[in-house]
Formats: C-alpha cells, sequence, structure tokens
C-alpha cells in the first residue's frame, strides 16, 4: 500500500533498480529514493517511508494505526 500511495504522490516508485535484482537489493537495504515533489507535507512522507521500513517491527502494528498516522497533521 506504502508503495502505491510513494508512487500515487510523488510520481516515482520508493526504490530504484534497472533490473529484477538490482530493484530488490534496493528494498532490502531500505535505500529509498528522495522525493520528486517536495509539496507532500512531510508528516505524510515519515509515515510512508515507515510504511515501507524492512523490519516488520519497525512498520505500523496495523494499517488503522498508518492511516491515522497520514491523516493526523501535527501543525493542526
Amino acid at each position: 500500500w506504502c508503495v502505491a500511495v510513494w508512487e500515487a504522490l510523488y510520481g516515482q516508485r520508493p526504490h530504484r533498480g534497472e533490473t529484477l535484482g538490482a530493484l530488490c537489493t534496493a528494498v532490502l537495504d531500505g535505500a529509498i529514493e528522495a522525493p520528486s515533489r517536495r509539496d507532500i507535507p512531510r508528516f505524510v512522507e515519515i509515515a510512508l517511508r515507515r510504511g515501507l521500513s524492512v523490519s516488520p517491527e519497525a512498520r505500523f502494528p496495523s494499517m488503522e494505526a498508518l492511516l491515522r498516522a497520514i491523516e493526523d497533521d501535527p501543525r493542526v
């Protein structure tokens, strides 16, 4: 879900790889490309990065928790 939302918001995939092997390596290394757009709130990027974490323990405990993090603008 986080990969799809990242691509929808930023117009690029979070991980780069010219081949399937390179893509797998980037995913497993946690190598996330810097977003091309800067008009998306930082807290959304942080939540998506957490959702893309290689370690299951580092991700959100549930989809509801992830959605709350994306919805809850700390500036409001």
